[in-house]
């Protein structure tokens, strides 16, 4: 086995050995065909014609040109295989518009839809694209969503994910799909050469896969085309990769300006329901204030109230014991004549001085 074998992912490679080399391609994708659509006896196919047939001339003139392969089977059934090893922008519409338009070139000018035939395109990818399980082989069709029956068989669409395929079976235990696939991952520059001859070993078909991408990586001419491919592909893989980079760096930094103007808005509340708050605070403060000033203007209406109600009252009592001593004074004068000062005291409650100085004024006037 050549030690420099090239991968068989690369579409040039892939390409060379299921449509470039006649009836040993035929003959070799025939099977992998009737494995990857479970067909088995009288289902399988037989004969097939190529629809786009490797053209080096119009490899060579275009370099960007989809190396996939279409063909039409003895049943007019119509089937496009294309390999990717990179994940292009929305894979799965891309290989759905690949089914319409392989659908649509099944009809022919003038005539009906009737004509129209099964259309299945087939997507072997080196990435994962299928989220929703785990199984490396995935067959879309149309059904009905409740009762699960057929709408129409004319649309079918398969993935076969080579990163999902973890299959520990030995060599001898893998059914015809699986020896496929192992053959797809393990077929390239860090190849497992054990691998390879025994799958060479139990299946014809993939002998002569092996016996063509010898050839093709011993040819110096062919490798350098392969390597061509290669370059172009790689190069497409980084132009993506970094315009991926760059939008994502747009996206990161339209983010940032988005958390900016959320941050500056979020702040400029903050400030305003501060200013609010403040203004409210100080309104409330100035309300207390004046309650205050209220409370104390009522207090200083109650003190003097109550001052003018002491000053009231003083001068009432004052005015009573002043009419009190009067009338004390009278009654004494009317005694004079009748008692002594003594008793006219003890009687009145006013000091014998007071009686006293009662008589000496009466005497004076009389």
């Amino acid at each position: 086995m050549n030690n420099r074998l090239i991968n068989i992912l690369i579409d040039f490679a892939f390409k060379q050995v299921f449509a470039g080399n006649g009836e040993s391609s035929e003959f070799i994708l025939k099977d992998f065909l009737n494995c990857i659509l479970e067909l088995k006896d009288d289902d399988k196919i037989k004969e097939i014609v190529q629809l786009n047939p490797f053209n080096e001339r119009e490899y060579i003139k275009d370099k960007q040109s989809i190396m996939d392969i279409k063909i039409k089977t003895e049943k007019d059934e119509y089937i496009d295989i294309e390999v990717q090893i990179n994940d292009v922008d929305n894979y799965k519409k891309r290989s759905l518009y690949y089914w319409s338009k392989l659908y649509g070139e099944s009809l022919g000018k003038g005539d009906s839809y009737y004509e129209l035939k099964k259309s299945i395109v087939i997507n072997i990818v080196n990435f994962n694209i299928i989220e929703e399980n785990d199984k490396y082989h995935n067959v879309f069709v149309i059904k009905e969503r409740e009762e699960n029956t057929l709408f129409l068989e004319d649309l079918e669409i398969h993935y076969i994910e080579l990163e999902k395929f973890n299959v520990e079976k030995d060599i001898n235990e893998l059914n015809d799909l699986e020896e496929w696939i192992v053959f797809l991952k393990e077929c390239n520059e860090k190849h497992d050469c054990e691998i390879i001859e025994k799958l060479s070993s139990r299946k014809e078909e993939i002998e002569m896969a092996v016996k063509i991408m010898n050839k093709l990586s011993a040819d110096e001419i062919e490798y350098q085309k392969y390597l061509a491919r290669e370059k172009y592909i790689m190069d497409e893989i980084s132009k993506k990769k970094y315009a991926q980079y760059k939008m994502a760096q747009m996206k990161e930094q339209e983010e940032n300006a988005r958390k900016a103007e959320e941050e500056a808005k979020k702040a400029l509340a903050e400030a305003e329901e501060k200013t609010l708050q403040a203004e409210a605070k100080r309104k409330v403060a100035e309300e207390k204030r004046k309650a205050e000033e209220e409370k104390r203007k009522v207090e200083e209406v109650k003190r003097k109230a109550e001052e003018a109600k002491r000053i009231a009252a003083e001068k009432k009592a004052l005015q009573a014991e002043e009419e009190l001593d009067n009338m004390k004074k009278t009654v004494a004068l009317n005694l004079l004549d009748l008692l002594d000062d003594h008793t006219i005291a003890i009687q009145t409650g006013l000091s014998i001085e007071e009686v006293g100085q009662i008589r000496k004024g009466h005497k004076s006037q009389g």
